[in-house]
């Protein structure tokens, strides 16, 4: 029964190990995933990032954050991704722009209606060490933009 036992936890990690493996150049998905809201956006520093989100540098190997500027969409919408530095460091990330999209919400919904709206239709999630956040009017253009940036490994 033992010997069952690590046959089958060593088939598991094979088989964990041969599993999906990405990378993502950051810069470039970022870039990509604001230009695929069609809209004018502004890249933030790490400063700004940690000052408006509590994420630090520590947190994440590389990020992108960026407010999308048209007018239609208001003071809220935004994409971000993040490489974290760990799984740890990437739920911690994801739980930092949580908070800040509960937030948001709070805000927009004595606001605003069709921000508020915005922010209820946010995509917040991780895959793997990246951690992908949109506010947009089209999330789906801006989620797929980062998946076109992954590249097998």
């Amino acid at each position: 029964m033992k010997k069952m036992f690590f046959v089958l936890l060593a088939v598991s990690l094979l088989l964990c190990s041969c599993g999906r493996s990405f990378t993502v150049n950051v810069k470039e998905a970022g870039t990509a995933m604001a230009e695929a809201t069609g809209y004018a956006f502004l890249e933030y520093d790490a400063d700004s990032i940690y000052n408006d989100t509590g994420i630090s540098e520590d947190m994440y190997v590389n990020g992108f954050f960026a407010w999308l500027l048209e007018a239609s969409v208001g003071n809220c919408a935004c994409v971000a991704v993040f490489e974290a530095a760990d799984a740890e460091k990437a739920e911690e990330i994801e739980t930092y722009l949580q908070a800040y999209l509960t937030d948001m919400q709070l805000v927009q919904k004595e606001y605003n209606a069709d921000n508020y709206q915005l922010t209820l239709n946010a995509e917040l999630k991780v895959d793997g060490n990246y951690v992908v956040f949109s506010v947009a009017p089209d999330n789906t253009a801006v989620i797929n933009a980062f998946n076109s940036a992954k590249v097998s490994q």
